[in-house]
């Protein structure tokens, strides 16, 4: 029994995500939540800044090159 409601109740702290798939919007809005580490959001905006581009630009160019470096493209 203590098992049972020890598992009921990690249930109610920590509910299931949806499926990824099944949380998107039928037509994208280009938003999105990222959460990065204080270090690496501290050098992406000390990097940004350096080359003149916003903190979203600089994460637009490094996610394209990274899925273009693995064979997908970007349009």
């Amino acid at each position: 029994m203590a098992k049972e409601l020890k598992a009921m109740n990690n249930k109610k702290k920590h509910p299931a995500r949806p499926h990824p798939e099944s949380a998107q919007p039928e037509t994208p809005t280009g938003v999105f939540s990222l959460r990065l580490p204080v270090l690496l959001r501290a050098a992406a905006c000390k990097y940004a800044d350096a080359t003149g581009v916003s903190l979203n630009g600089l994460v637009c160019i490094a996610l394209a090159d990274y899925l273009a470096s693995r064979g997908h493209q970007v349009k």
